[in-house]
């Protein structure tokens, strides 16, 4: 805890009683909604199991992905604790590698020893995509405003935050593209040998054409960020951002 605060810590133990009423027992479990996951570094399998009766079960068994050529690529096998009549729960399992993105079929077997309740799912079709993780730092907001008035146009006011999740990124540069009528007409510079720190910066700039005045037309703008890799100096497209703003100029 930051600041050399004191944190108190209370253990309890915790015991589970299971009472079995008289009566008719009916033991039941369903499981559905098989679904696969990957991104860069794994893949995570799941799917809900439902507990049908109203006696408590344990199910176990086999989770199986085959891809389009029969091949098994998957087979986890799957032990739960206790769910409790008329509960629904998930079970969810990360393997440590990605499997490759396509078309597979999935197969669902569980049963309880105790009660002899079982359930099978299968699954022809499960189209297995890579998640698009988004990037750590991004451009989050922009506002360009004519200065003083749209009517008397001297120069526009930008206004950009970067939003950064990620570790500091030192080098980065802010670009500022300007269009007249649909075609490249500019580019501005509105921050170089930034050091984006964890958390938004924010960055206030005008913006006057570099040939000092503005022409007829309709302005629209596009925001750059990259950054130099300190490896290979290359510079790396960071985010790209097209504001709604434009600007008319008569």
């Amino acid at each position: 805890a930051p600041g050399g605060s004191l944190i108190q810590v209370k253990y309890r133990l915790v015991a589970p009683v299971l009472i079995t009423v008289p009566g008719e027992i009916r033991a039941g479990v369903e499981v559905s909604g098989l679904s696969v996951n990957v991104d860069e570094f794994s893949t995570t399998v799941s799917g809900t199991i439902s507990n049908t009766g109203n006696v408590r079960v344990r199910p176990a068994g086999s989770v199986i992905l085959k891809n389009d050529s029969g091949e098994e690529v998957v087979n986890i096998q799957l032990e739960m604790r206790s769910v409790y009549a008329g509960q629904t729960t998930l079970f969810s399992q990360t393997l440590q590698a990605p499997i490759p993105e396509g078309t597979y079929s999935g197969s669902v077997n569980l049963s309880d020893a105790d009660t002899g309740a079982s359930s099978s799912l299968q699954t022809d079709e499960i189209v297995v995509q890579a998640i698009e993780t988004p990037s750590p730092i991004s451009i989050s907001d922009a506002s360009i405003l004519g200065m003083p008035t749209t009517d008397n146009l001297v120069f526009a006011q930008i206004s950009v935050t970067i939003a950064n999740t990620s570790q500091p990124v030192q080098g980065a540069q802010l670009t500022l593209i300007v269009y007249r009528d649909g075609e490249e007409v500019d580019r501005a510079v509105l921050g170089t040998s930034m050091a984006l720190q964890q958390g938004d910066t924010t960055i206030e700039q005008i913006y006057i054409p570099s040939t000092g005045s503005w022409e007829s037309g309709i302005y629209s703008f596009e925001l750059t960020l990259v950054a130099t890799d300190p490896q290979t100096s290359n510079e790396v497209v960071l985010d790209t951002l097209v504001p709604d703003a434009s600007l008319e100029v008569p």
